[in-house]
């Protein structure tokens, strides 16, 4: 393999900074659009934005994964949080629902950083002389 590959403990831990610190930021002081924009695009970017050496497909699926798992830590925080904020003294219903939500958000911001890996990618033409 010509590409040095990297791991992705630098995403992760790009992300999960980048999370740690937005945390601090409630949804309503700095508004539902915002805070969607910052948690699923900014933060997923710049930590897909990280990884510089190895194949498209190996960046795209490990920036995935690492801020999947970084996002997914991250809701669930806030999810504990929350639960514990309001008091909820029941766990069925709500923990499944939590782990959907863990999820869904994880998986978007993975998907996003996939998108950031796949558009930052050299395009190769085809059909041109040389």
């Amino acid at each position: 393999m010509s590409h040095k590959q990297t791991s992705g403990c630098l995403p992760f831990f790009l992300a999960a900074i980048g999370y740690m610190i937005f945390s601090f930021f409630s949804r309503t002081s700095v508004g539902p659009v915002v805070w969607s924009v910052v948690a699923l695009v900014v933060i997923p970017a710049l930590a897909a934005l990280s990884l510089q050496a190895g194949s498209p497909r190996y960046r795209q699926t490990t920036a995935f994964w690492a801020v999947l798992w970084a996002a997914v830590f991250y809701t669930g925080v806030n999810l504990i949080r929350l639960r514990v904020g309001i008091g909820s003294g029941e766990l069925g219903g709500t923990l499944l629902a939590s782990l959907l939500v863990c999820v869904v958000y994880g998986g978007i911001a993975g998907g996003v950083a996939a998108l950031v890996v796949r558009l930052r990618a050299p395009k190769h033409r085809t059909g041109e002389k040389k």
